[in-house]
């Protein structure tokens, strides 16, 4: 029932299924005790589960910052009907001033989702103060042979696409591998379109990372300034062989200005066959 005083650790769960509308094949929790400490979830291997919207676990109330830690989700493909393929379900209570959510050392390899606004990771990520000041942390995550197949917008491996649940969610991304990534209009590696939030990248290695459609908006980052974003910072990564099938629209970076004046800083960064 409680996400909290358990501990999720050293398992293998391979073709549970909850059929293709059923959701949290792998574990549902109901609440969190703020007395109890906090789950731990770590060292798990995810492999070919099956399921629709939540299709694998959702963490409801959350009150502390929630890390997922050495897990693999491997070898899954989630195209739900309405755009709705999403993995995982993060809820913060709304007493939570500053939301904040972590994967650290996880490898998410051969997964494909349609999530309109989660990305091919399929995170759905709310909750919170009016949804303000949330934040997510990747770091040192492999993301390899992923592919994100909503094709109304820009999205990629991991990311953010307007939306009201997730518009000032801020994003860290660090110490990761982006490797042979591809969505279908732009940002195969990042996408970055929030309401006021920040977006740091360094020390990332981006190869082979694709978006694929004649009109898509960019290769493997792209960003989308809308109103009162802070200062986006791309800073120490490597980008090899990162292309965008539009001639017009970058091959390892897109940033375009919807509103506003904003600031972006790219800094010593390596591009090979971009």
């Amino acid at each position: 029932k409680f996400s909290t005083n358990c501990i999720f650790k050293g398992n293998t769960i391979t073709r549970a299924s909850k059929t293709a509308n059923g959701d949290n094949s792998v574990a549902k929790f109901i609440n969190t005790n703020s007395a109890d400490d906090p789950i731990l979830f770590s060292d798990n291997i995810i492999d070919n589960c099956l399921g629709g919207n939540g299709a694998l676990v959702n963490f409801p109330n959350i009150e502390y910052h929630l890390q997922i830690i050495n897990t693999t989700f491997k070898n899954m493909a989630n195209h739900k009907s309405g755009n709705a393929g999403y993995y995982i379900i993060v809820g913060h209570k709304s007493s939570i001033t500053k939301p904040l959510f972590s994967f650290i050392r996880c490898t998410f390899y051969y997964l494909e989702s349609n999530a309109q606004y989660g990305s091919a990771l399929g995170l759905w990520y709310k909750g919170g103060q009016n949804s303000n000041n949330m934040a997510l942390i990747i770091n040192e995550c492999i993301f390899e042979n992923v592919y994100y197949g909503y094709s109304g917008d820009a999205g990629g491996a991991c990311g953010y696409n307007y939306a009201t649940s997730i518009k000032n969610s801020h994003m860290t991304v660090t110490d990761c591998t982006f490797k042979n990534c591809s969505s279908i209009k732009g940002g195969s590696a990042i996408c970055f379109v929030v309401d006021s939030a920040q977006l740091i990248v360094e020390r990332n290695t981006f190869i082979n990372c694709r978006s694929t459609n004649n009109a898509c908006l960019g290769g493997a980052i792209y960003i989308n300034y809308m109103q009162a974003v802070p200062a986006v910072v791309i800073k120490d990564c490597t980008f090899e062989s990162t292309v965008s099938n539009n001639p017009a629209k970058g091959n390892a970076i897109t940033a375009i200005q919807s509103a506003g004046s904003h600031k972006l800083t790219i800094e010593n960064c390596q591009f090979t066959n971009c």
